[in-house]
């Protein structure tokens, strides 16, 4: 399943996902991964989880400015 998990991306796609990636995540690091397929990121000052300090100044925002 991972090896295929990328296979029907479309250019929509990568149009309307985003990672967020934080400094200070010591669990997971797949923004390399992430960057082979889609390009828009966000950095966040944290750890894994958002709390939400980063899902008020981060998230919300991003999502009021993407939905139409």
């Amino acid at each position: 399943m991972e090896e295929h998990q990328f296979d029907w991306i479309t250019e929509e796609d990568r149009k309307q996902v985003w990672g967020m990636f934080a400094d200070n995540d010591r669990q997971v690091n797949g923004e390399s991964l992430f960057l082979q397929y889609y390009n828009q990121v966000i950095h966040f000052s944290g750890e894994h989880r958002l709390d939400d300090k980063v899902i008020e100044d981060v998230l919300v925002p991003l999502i009021r400015t993407k939905v139409k």
